[in-house]
């Protein structure tokens, strides 16, 4: 169909698309990257708030004044102010001037734009279409900004889903260190899965987990000098006086 329209509604369709991506990318990033800027939620929405208000604005003006300085020169001011926008929101910029770039009426938080673009693209588009299909026309158009900007909204999430694939398709390689302390099983001598330690290595071989202590007796030696405190302590009396060591045996239970 694109073939039979006139240059003009071809270019309008052109930049329609390429607007309703950049669209839907922002509406699913515009929120997301303030809030990780550090913004409150209620900064957040007051952003949001601007942006939604600079479109009425925007649409009151050019319903105002686009006949009167022109159609394609206020198009081309909208413009303009989009890319000027952008840069503002790419940049880390306080919270004022965000705010001015959100009231000049050139974003959107839809993913198909209803505001000022539109009030200037649909006039456009009548005259374009006045000697063919206007129907034809309109409803390409349509379908263009909802096509592009549902590709914009799922480009947004993109990145996210291909991390989260590459981090499960390429896990990271282990130390030697670590595979030996993931590769036993607590209080067993038995691996808990027979990877390697390292390339080219052997399977990593657990140590034997540590007896339990058992009740026996322990000896311990006692200097003559400290056998009376011993026989008092056990309330025995000293049976002699000799130079021997005393050897005391204790019970463990």
């Amino acid at each position: 169909m694109t073939g039979r329209l006139p240059a003009d509604v071809r270019r309008i369709l052109a930049a329609q698309a390429l607007r309703a991506f950049g669209y839907g990318l922002g509406a699913v990033l515009l929120g997301v990257t303030l809030r990780q800027r550090g913004y409150s939620a209620g900064l957040v929405g007051l952003v949001l708030t601007a942006v939604v208000a600079g479109t009425v604005v925007a649409s009151v003006l050019l319903a105002r004044y686009a006949d009167r300085a022109g159609r394609r020169r206020c198009y081309v001011v909208m413009y303009l102010l989009l890319g000027v926008a952008g840069v503002v929101f790419a940049a880390a910029v306080p919270l004022w001037v965000l705010l001015a770039a959100s009231l000049t009426g050139a974003l959107s938080t839809d993913v198909v734009e209803s505001g000022p673009f539109t009030s200037l693209e649909q006039p456009m588009l009548a005259v374009g279409l006045a000697g063919g299909r206007p129907v034809a026309g309109f409803g390409l158009y349509n379908a263009v900004a909802t096509a592009a900007g549902s590709l914009g909204a799922l480009a947004a999430g993109l990145p996210g889903l291909l991390r989260a694939r590459w981090a499960r398709s390429w896990p990271r390689p282990a130390s030697p260190s670590r595979w030996a302390c993931r590769s036993c099983s607590p209080g067993s001598s038995r691996p808990a899965t027979t990877s390697p330690c390292g390339r080219g290595s052997a399977p990593c071989r657990c140590p034997a987990p540590a007896a339990p202590a058992l009740p026996g007796r322990r000896r311990t030696a006692v200097p003559p000098g400290n056998r009376a405190a011993i026989f008092t302590r056990l309330g025995l009396a000293d049976a002699g006086t000799g130079s021997g060591n005393v050897t005391v045996v204790t019970l463990d239970w």
